[in-house]
C-alpha cells in the first residue's frame, strides 16, 4: 500500500470500535505522525464522540505517572467547559497536600501528582495517541507502559494508538510477547522515496526541483527529515551565487549524495572520512581495502559499497574541486572556498565541457563493455590536450582507468604529466596544492602526490630541487628535507633543469648526478627515487631530434656510468 492507502486504511481502523489498542510501526523520519494529524481531524468528526483524542510522545519521559500528568495537562487545555472543575479539584488536592505534609513528614513525596486520581475521569472513553515508544526512558520499561493501556483499555474504556518503530525496540523479547496479548491491530507503515520528497519539499521554494527529486530517489531516502535537510542544503549552496541553470543540475546530484552522507543515521560513519571513501578513485563499488583482518566486510566497508553504488547511479564518475570543497563546507559551515569554485565552474564554460568530456570517458570504460581496450586508449587520447584543466582527483580517476586496459598504462602516465606541467606553469593560481595538502586521505595517483608533496617541501623549506641537489652534491650530506624534494621530483622535474639551466650551473649539476649515479651504492638507500627519474630524464633528452647536441650530450653522459643507448 501506498501513503494515501495506508491513510485510509488506518481511519477505517480506528473507526472500527472494535479495535482497542492499534499499533503504526515505521522507520524513523518516514511521517507516522504526520500521517496521524493529518487524519486527526477527520477521525474525530467521524467517530461521533464528544471526547477529543489526546497525544503524548515517550520521548524524555521517565514513569508512567509523567505520562499520565502530561495527557491530563493537555487534555485539560483542550477542554474549556471543564477548566474550572479542574481548578477547583487541585486546589482542594493542594490545600489537602499542605496541610497533611506539614504534620506528617513522611508524605513529601506526596505532591502535585495527586491530581493523577483524576487521570480515569480524564483518560477515559477517548483515544489515546502515544508516539515514540522505542525511545523510551531507561527508568520507563515497555512492561509499565504496556501495563497501563491494559489496565486502561480493560477498566477505562479507553482506546490507544501506537506510533513506533519497531525495529527499535530494545527488549524485542518482551516487545514480542506484550504484542501478542495487548495490540488488536498492527499497521507497518511504509514511504516511498517520492512521497517523501513531495511532503519535505511542499513548504520550501526551490528551482530546479525535478534534478532534485530524481537524485534523492536514487539516493533511497524515505526519511523526511532528512529529505528536508537535503533539500534546505541544496538550497543555500544554490543560493551562494546566481549560478547558470546548467551549472546547478551539474551541482546537484553531488550535493544530494553528500548530504545524504553526512545526515543519513549510520552510527560514527557519517564522517568526512566516509565522505572522502566514497570519493576515492579505485573500486567502482567496494572499499579499497574491503576487509577486515578476520577477512570479514565491515560496516564501514558496506557503508562505503552502499554509497559508492548510489554514486554511479547518479552518473558521478569524475570528481572535481567542487566535491573536495562540499565535503569541507558540510564539516565545518564555511562557505568562501566552495563558493569560489562554483564561480569557477558557472564561468568557465570550457571547464565544464572539458569535465563533461572525462566523465563520460570514465562511464563508457566501465559500461560499454562493446567498445574494445584499443579504441578507449585512442579515446584516451583526445583527453592530452585538456588535462590541465581537470583536476587532480579527476586525472587521478582517468589514470586509474587507463591502467585497467590492456596497454594503457603509457597513456595514463602521459596524461598525469601532462596535468603536472600544466599545473607547475600555473605556479601561485594553482589551488590543487592547498586542497590535497588539507585532505591528505585522497587516493591520488603516485606521481600526483610526488609532485605534490615535493611543492610542499620547497614551500615549507624555501629551498627548490636544482638547490637541493646541489647541496648533496657539493656537501655530501643531507637531511629529510633535501631527500623529500629530491625524490618527490619527477622526470619532467629534471628535464626542466637540464633545459632551463645553462653554463656552469648546468655542468656542475650533471656532472654531480652523474657522480651519484656511479657512486649509486652509497646513495641508493636514500635517494633511489631520484636516481631512476634522474635517468629517465637523461634518457628522454637523448633521443630528442630537435636538439642534437643535447642528444648527444646525455648520450655521452649515460655511457659513461655504463648505461647504453637502447638503439
Amino acid at each position: 500500500m501506498d501513503r494515501s492507502e495506508i491513510k485510509i486504511y488506518l481511519l477505517s481502523t480506528l473507526l472500527n470500535k472494535e479495535n482497542t489498542v492499534i499499533s503504526l510501526s515505521g522507520e524513523w523520519g518516514t511521517g507516522k505522525t504526520h500521517l496521524w494529524n493529518d487524519i486527526k481531524s477527520e477521525y474525530e468528526h467521524q467517530s461521533k464522540c464528544d471526547r477529543k483524542s489526546a497525544y503524548v510522545s515517550l520521548f524524555g519521559m521517565s514513569s508512567v505517572n509523567q505520562v499520565k500528568s502530561k495527557l491530563v495537562g493537555s487534555i485539560y487545555i483542550q477542554t474549556v467547559t471543564r477548566r474550572r472543575l479542574y481548578r477547583l479539584m487541585k486546589f482542594v488536592f493542594k490545600t489537602t497536600y499542605e496541610l497533611v505534609a506539614t504534620r506528617y513528614k513522611s508524605l513529601s513525596a506526596f505532591n502535585d501528582f495527586n491530581i493523577l486520581w483524576l487521570a480515569p475521569w480524564y483518560l477515559g472513553n477517548r483515544l489515546i495517541v502515544i508516539d515514540d515508544i522505542e525511545r523510551l526512558n531507561e527508568k520507563l520499561s515497555i512492561n509499565e507502559i504496556m501495563g497501563f493501556i491494559n489496565e486502561y483499555s480493560e477498566q477505562h474504556n479507553t482506546r490507544f494508538l501506537l506510533i513506533l518503530n519497531d525495529n527499535k525496540i530494545n527488549n524485542k523479547h518482551v516487545w514480542k510477547t506484550l504484542h501478542e496479548k495487548v495490540i488488536d491491530i498492527d499497521i507497518k507503515y511504509y514511504i516511498t522515496t517520492e512521497e517523501a520528497f513531495e511532503i519535505a519539499v511542499s513548504a520550501i521554494e526551490i528551482y530546479c526541483k525535478e534534478i532534485l527529486r530524481k537524485s534523492i530517489i536514487i539516493c533511497g531516502i524515505t526519511n523526511i527529515r532528512i529529505v528536508r535537510r537535503i533539500i534546505i542544503t541544496a538550497k543555500s549552496i544554490l543560493f551562494l551565487r546566481d549560478v547558470s541553470h546548467n551549472t546547478a543540475i551539474r551541482m546537484i546530484p553531488s550535493i544530494v549524495l553528500f548530504s545524504a552522507i553526512k545526515y543519513s543515521p549510520s552510527d560514527d560513519l557519517q564522517t568526512k572520512h566516509l565522505s572522502l571513501e566514497v570519493l576515492k578513485m579505485g573500486n567502482l563499488f567496494t572499499s579499497n581495502n574491503p576487509t577486515n583482518s578476520q577477512g570479514k566486510m565491515t560496516e564501514n566497508d558496506l557503508q562505503i559499497s552502499k554509497w559508492r553504488s548510489i554514486k554511479a547511479n547518479l552518473g558521478i564518475y569524475g570528481s572535481y574541486n567542487f566535491e573536495i570543497e562540499l565535503i569541507e563546507f558540510l564539516e565545518n559551515g564555511v562557505t568562501k572556498n566552495l563558493k569560489n569554485v562554483i564561480g569557477e565552474y558557472d564561468n568557465d564554460t570550457k571547464l565544464a565541457e572539458h569535465n563533461k568530456l572525462a566523465s563520460e570517458f570514465l562511464e563508457r570504460s566501465i559500461w560499454d563493455l562493446k567498445i574494445t581496450d584499443k579504441e578507449l586508449i585512442e579515446e584516451a587520447k583526445q583527453l592530452l590536450s585538456i588535462a590541465g584543466s581537470l583536476t587532480s582527483i579527476m586525472i587521478s580517476q582517468l589514470a586509474a582507468a587507463l591502467d585497467k586496459l590492456k596497454g594503457g598504462d603509457e597513456i595514463a602516465i602521459s596524461l598525469v604529466d601532462a596535468w603536472i606541467t600544466a599545473d607547475r606553469e600555473k605556479g601561485d593560481r594553482s589551488e590543487t596544492k592547498s586542497l590535497y595538502w588539507r585532505n591528505t586521505e585522497l587516493n591520488l595517483h603516485q606521481r600526483i602526490i610526488a609532485y605534490l608533496n615535493n611543492s610542499k617541501t620547497i614551500a615549507e623549506s624555501g629551498i627548490d630541487l636544482f638547490h637541493a641537489c646541489m647541496h648533496v652534491i657539493n656537501d655530501k650530506a643531507w637531511d629529510n628535507t633535501y631527500a623529500t624534494i629530491m625524490n618527490s621530483a619527477t622526470d619532467d622535474d629534471f628535464i626542466k633543469i637540464i633545459d632551463t639551466k645553462v653554463g656552469d650551473e648546468l655542468k656542475y649539476f650533471l656532472i654531480g648526478m652523474i657522480d651519484i649515479i656511479r657512486n649509486k651504492d652509497a646513495y641508493i638507500n636514500h635517494f633511489k627515487s631520484a636516481i631512476h627519474n634522474f635517468e629517465q630524464a637523461c634518457k628522454t633528452l637523448s633521443s630528442e631530434q630537435s636538439n642534437s647536441r643535447l642528444s648527444n650530450l646525455m648520450k655521452e653522459l649515460l655511457r659513461s656510468v655504463g648505461i647504453v643507448d637502447e638503439e
